[in-house]
């Protein structure tokens, strides 16, 4: 007697049933239908409800399944994949039209004792979209963000008045006390909320001109070869003396010992909390997001600095992100601290509780995740599934719930290249992809609910769930590299102002995102139009402080308030030349040479009395002296 026919007798034994009520059972389970084995799977739970008269062969399985593992009926009805090569017409995989490969009915996982069960052929659902899939929110800027036009008022969104008096305030603090170690008050003189925003335009001019990580000499050099408008702006000792002494808590402050015990995020973590909400608040992502890590580089003392030798930089402070995967606008970020302290600023960091409290912001809107392998796994997808997202990602091959046939090549039956096997459940597809000899791909997807293959990758015959993958896993990765671009940091040995500089990084980016979809019909014929924003931007923030330069009252030299002047159109007063002694061979300082030369000379114009140096005077013979000489009175009554 066959084995199957033998399980089914004493199945029938211990329930007392007429064979005649589970009707004729064929012996080879090669032959059933995919249809027919999807339907009676959908039917098929451990939960008390649906253990009826219409699978009374249930009551044979000896393992208790999980609520979310489905069984599919076979042969024997047991949890394990059903071995066909007992059958006499047993064939080996060939690889199918579409490239699928086709082992068992079902595959195991491998996570005991209650392992998921996954099907070769896709779930059959209700014509209904599932809700995981409907995007509940329009993309674009929400709340105020959507009033804002120029360039400026999209980045004070993330940067308000507010948080650069805070800023003032902390470093003023520290300026008052390092004042007694200058000899002149003036080098050592209190900034103001003025002067910090004509720091912080000179940071985003710095990165625009690619000389950022550029020594600050070099830019104010006078030879041609330095940028004018930094020395315009701001001196470059005040430059150096104002970034030394930047800070983002009061030092002096007697919670801070305090803060510090409790926090390795103490001098940073005002702004920085404060920096994330409002990037949650100011924008409403598209339908796909990516999560992956950023890295600040940062080679000076911090006990949370990581090394990441695939990394650029390699050494730096690792930063959770959640990017638009079309615009790449940063919603949400979060510094990873390994050995943070316990108390109210613990958190755990673990990949799957990383993910929970990144996508907070997003939950029961439908849209769907796209990470890697480092966060990619089960029970996260399953999380994010109640919470109405989808997830789509790589998973390692080390995870238990991967069953062994997509793993490897079973029982010597060699795959081809370029071919795929599917396992499905009721939410989850999972693929392997053979790339080449001895490389599977492996993804994880809750979007995706058939095998399908995406015609347009050729003779690669890739699934429609890598392409996918690859089309939306970089949104991160491109926020990174237009983060390096244009880049405001600077060297420096205090992680603090690496943070700062990070937050202006990203901060540039989503103001411009703002800013190109409340200004679209202007943008779309414009080449390099996120570098004319931070141009623009970076000189509205200096505008300020340049035209209280340019004033009269302020103690500089007339001709950097004269080129102010001429670079910002400010109105320029009207200096008329002083009278000179009347007296011929008196020495006197030339009127027109700057104040700096001191020239003097003994010769005085005969026309408007100006002393005159060599430099200046003109030679003429009498004649012609005597035919161009007018009175003074007389040129000023023709130009009336």
């Amino acid at each position: 007697m066959d084995p199957y026919e033998r399980d089914q007798d004493r199945i029938l034994e211990m329930l007392e049933l007429p064979s005649s009520e589970l009707g004729d059972v064929e012996s080879d389970y090669s032959d059933v239908d995919d249809a027919d084995l999807a339907s009676n799977a959908e039917h098929n739970s451990d939960s008390e409800e649906s253990i009826g008269e219409e699978a009374p062969i249930q009551m044979d399985v000896d393992e208790e399944l999980n609520n979310d593992v489905l069984p599919f009926p076979g042969p024997g009805h047991q949890n394990q994949p059903m071995d066909l090569s007992q059958h006499d017409d047993f064939d080996p995989p060939n690889v199918q039209a579409n490239h699928r490969v086709l082992i068992n009915p079902t595959y195991t996982g491998r996570n005991k004792p209650n392992p998921v069960i996954w099907s070769n052929v896709p779930q059959p659902r209700p014509g209904r979209i599932r809700r995981q899939n409907i995007v509940t929110q329009l993309p674009g800027p929400k709340r105020q963000a959507r009033n804002e036009r120029s360039e400026t008022d999209c980045w004070k969104l993330f940067f308000p008045e507010t948080i650069i008096e805070r800023l003032v305030v902390y470093t003023n603090i520290k300026i008052r006390s390092v004042q007694e170690n200058y000899a002149r008050v003036r080098d050592a003189r209190e900034t103001d909320v003025c002067e910090m925003k004509a720091l912080i335009g000179l940071l985003y001019l710095a990165g625009i001109t690619i000389s950022a990580k550029q020594n600050a000499l070099d830019l104010w050099k006078k030879d041609g070869l330095g940028v004018e408008m930094f020395g315009l702006i701001m001196g470059v000792n005040r430059f150096k003396f104002l970034m030394q002494n930047l800070r983002f808590d009061d030092v002096t402050g007697e919670d801070r010992q305090q803060r510090k015990d409790q926090d390795k995020l103490y001098c940073f973590r005002e702004f920085f909390d404060d920096f994330s909400q409002r990037c949650r608040d100011s924008y409403s992502h598209s339908a796909f997001v990516t999560i992956d890590e950023m890295l600040p580089n940062f080679r000076g003392r911090c006990s949370f600095r990581v090394y990441m030798p695939k990394k650029p930089g390699k050494f730096g402070i690792k930063v959770w992100a959640v990017t638009d995967s079309k615009t790449y606008y940063t919603s949400n970020v979060e510094v990873f601290i390994s050995n943070q302290r316990r108390g109210p600023f613990h958190v755990s960091t673990s990949t799957r509780d990383v993910v929970n409290r990144l996508v907070s912001h997003i939950e029961n809107t439908g849209r769907n995740i796209t990470c890697d392998n480092f966060f990619t796994s089960l029970p996260l997808a399953r999380d994010l599934l109640e919470k109405k997202l989808t997830l789509v990602g790589t998973i390692r091959k080390n995870k238990s719930e991967i069953p062994l046939e997509l793993l490897t090549e079973v029982r010597g039956n060699k795959r081809p290249v370029n071919s795929s096997m599917f396992a499905f459940t009721l939410n989850e597809t999972l693929v392997s992809y053979k790339a080449r000899e001895k490389k599977f791909v492996l993804l994880l997807s809750t979007l995706h609910e058939d095998d399908e293959i995406d015609e347009s990758t050729g003779e690669r015959a890739k699934p429609s769930i890598i392409s996918f993958y690859n089309k939306n896993k970089c949104g991160v990765d491109v926020s990174d590299g237009m983060q390096k671009e244009y880049s405001v940091a600077r060297i420096s040995n205090r992680w603090p102002l690496t943070m700062f500089f990070f937050e202006l990084n990203v901060g540039g980016i989503n103001a411009f995102v703002i800013w190109k979809a409340n200004n679209m019909p202007l943008n779309e014929n414009r080449k390099n139009s996120r570098k004319h924003f931070l141009e623009k931007l970076g000189r509205q923030l200096v505008l300020e402080h340049a035209q209280r330069r340019a004033a009269t009252q302020y103690p500089i030299a007339r001709p950097i308030k004269d080129r102010l002047s001429q670079i910002f159109h400010f109105p320029q007063e009207r200096r008329e030349p002083q009278a000179a002694p009347a007296q011929q061979g008196r020495y006197s300082v030339c009127g027109i040479c700057p104040r700096r030369k001191n020239r003097k000379t003994t010769v005085i114009c005969n026309r408007c009395h100006t002393p005159i140096c060599k430099e200046h005077t003109q030679p003429s013979c009498t004649n012609c002296a005597e035919a161009n000489h007018q009175p003074p009175e007389a040129v000023e009554d023709g130009e009336d």
